[in-house]
């Protein structure tokens, strides 16, 4: 990439997406920025924060650690590489594969598996159904629900999650 490098932006805030999407704007002024930031990154933040009274106290701590550390890793990969970040900001594809990569992580790291099925149910019915059913989505929550039962193998978690890999088996078929 020529051209300035992207600029660090806070982490911990519900606007980490619109910071970084400006910081893009600024410095690519020509360019479609990645379509995650706003489109996926925001736009699914503020879904979770409205989802955020509904859970338990264990899964609003899960929820707030999870935003966080997604921040992180993204901030982490661009302090890492500036100039390979900013090239592949230019790429929204690949832009995204890269972001989904770390969601898998970033839940298990948070402790999704220790939650109760109440607010697994809750996560897993707050994004849009369109955003879970793209090839990343899928394989993100393939990767969650691996790690979920490696982590925690009860029963009634694999009754919980039986029927949430059906409906997922049959929306992959469509």
């Amino acid at each position: 990439m020529t051209g300035p490098l992207p600029n660090p932006v806070p982490i911990g805030t519900d606007h980490y997406y619109r910071d970084r999407l400006a910081d893009f704007s600024t410095r690519c002024p020509t360019a479609s920025p990645p379509e995650y930031y706003a489109d996926y990154g925001d736009k699914c933040l503020h879904q979770f924060r409205r989802t955020e009274p509904e859970l338990t106290a264990l899964g609003r701590e899960w929820l707030q650690s999870t935003l966080v550390d997604l921040q992180r890793r993204l901030e982490q990969r661009r302090e890492q590489d500036p100039a390979d970040f900013g090239r592949i900001e230019l790429d929204s594809d690949e832009f995204a594969k890269m972001a989904f990569q770390m969601h898998s992580d970033a839940y298990l790291a948070s402790g999704i598996a220790e939650l109760p099925a109440s607010d697994l149910w809750k996560i897993v019915n707050t994004p849009d159904i369109a955003d879970l059913i793209t090839p990343e989505g899928l394989a993100e929550i393939a990767d969650v629900i691996g790690g979920v039962a490696s982590v925690q193998a009860k029963a009634p978690i694999r009754r919980f999650l039986s029927p949430i890999i059906d409906r997922l088996s049959r929306l992959r078929r469509r």
